[in-house]
């Protein structure tokens, strides 16, 4: 996905909500947005997805390709500020869609973020999306979302971590069904002092359904980054967990969990996982080439961010 946003390029979001005050809701041809509780009152088949009564959060209900991303941001501003967001995104049959969320925080905000809820593609169903958070050290910030992909449905989800929270906890399952595709990649820079735990977890219901994960995360300063990731497989499936890490701070830790979980002796679930850090050959060299040791570190890093 060659999407480049930041967190104030948002004026054409299809969502928009600052605190908990929704500042933009606008769809397009064929897709439909709402906020969750009028979803919740017009839509009764929603009320399925939904576990109870949503209060807060968006609804998107894509009918038909659209060649413009769909736009949801979230953001926090000022002080001891609390969210909590219930979301749906409905996929109908064979529709084509990219999706863009970005949420965070100015640098001075403070408070906590809770948004969770339910992805749906039908069948035949493909999603791009990119998340993408930003947030202040002072805040805290927990996800717990669940995809489910319908047969011959695809996700490509792209995740990156411009700036950490105080804490990040992310919990998210992905169910496949009959040939359904998965492809997941995380991309964390943790930073400061900040506590990072991603659960990540998927399903392999469906016969050849087809998984891939990949994470990039990097610990510095006195960071702390936990990553359960784990592949089950029920039938006629494959899945690969790829988790990588990298060391910089002298303080930081890192924990990085893969597990393959098999229930159908037909599954083929492998996984790979390393916490390295910077030689110093490559910094030496690096150096010899006029860059600083500082420049030297970021040009690295941003090689190994990239998957």
């Amino acid at each position: 996905m060659s999407i480049s946003m930041d967190m104030r390029n948002v004026k054409n979001a299809n969502y928009l909500q600052v605190n908990e005050e929704i500042k933009r809701i606008m769809g397009r041809k064929g897709i439909e947005v709402l906020s969750s509780s009028e979803a919740w009152k017009k839509y009764k088949w929603s009320r399925k997805y939904y576990k109870k009564k949503p209060k807060n959060g968006f609804f998107v209900w894509v009918k038909r390709d659209s060649p413009y991303p769909i736009t949801t941001c979230v953001r926090i501003q000022g002080k001891d500020v609390k969210q909590q967001l219930n979301n749906l995104v409905v996929l109908e049959e064979g529709v084509k869609s990219r999706a863009v969320t970005v949420c965070g925080s100015s640098l001075i905000s403070s408070g906590l973020h809770t948004a969770g809820g339910k992805i749906v593609l039908k069948e035949g169903a493909v999603l791009e999306i990119m998340n993408l958070q930003s947030w202040s050290p002072k805040i805290n910030v927990h996800l717990k979302y669940e995809y489910v992909l319908e047969k011959n449905s695809k996700v490509i989800y792209n995740f990156k971590m411009i700036r950490t929270p105080n804490t990040f906890t992310s919990s998210l399952k992905f169910v496949l069904k009959e040939n359904s595709t998965l492809r997941e990649k995380t991309i964390i820079d943790n930073k400061m002092n900040s506590k990072v735990v991603r659960n990540l977890k998927i399903i392999l219901e469906g016969e050849n359904s087809d998984a891939i994960s990949r994470l990039r995360a990097v610990g510095r300063d006195s960071s702390t980054l936990i990553s359960n990731a784990s592949a089950v497989g029920k039938n006629y499936s494959k899945a690969h967990l790829d988790c990588q890490g990298l060391i910089i701070g002298k303080n930081a830790k890192m924990k990085l969990i893969p597990a393959l979980f098999i229930k159908d002796k037909r599954a083929l679930l492998t996984h790979e996982a390393s916490i390295g850090r910077i030689a110093g050959e490559q910094l030496d060299y690096l150096r010899t080439r006029g860059l600083s040791e500082d420049e030297a570190i970021e040009l690295i890093v941003s090689g190994f961010l990239k998957i």
